[in-house]
């Protein structure tokens, strides 16, 4: 079940759609964000809670991660809400 989520923002200042991810620690999400993203990316990593996850966003299989494009972030900038 998912246990982190995600911002990232581009260089040029765009916000990505939220991400949830399935990874044993931060640094593991880091690296996986790393892989799929751009030099310059900022990468923000929230540690949730798995049951508020999985209720909230799903099931994600172990090591990866999911783009969630049904959700779009608040504009206070902390936990996205559903589109």
């Amino acid at each position: 079940m998912p246990a982190y989520l995600v911002k990232v923002t581009t260089r040029h200042g765009l916000v990505k759609a939220p991400i949830v991810a399935n990874c044993t620690d931060e640094e593991e999400v880091t690296r996986l964000m790393k892989a799929l993203g751009d030099d310059g990316d900022v990468i923000e990593i929230k540690g949730v809670r798995p049951d508020s996850m999985r209720v909230a966003f799903g099931n994600v299989p172990e090591g990866s991660a999911v783009f969630r494009f049904d959700w779009i972030w608040s504009v206070d900038g902390k936990d996205p809400k559903p589109y």
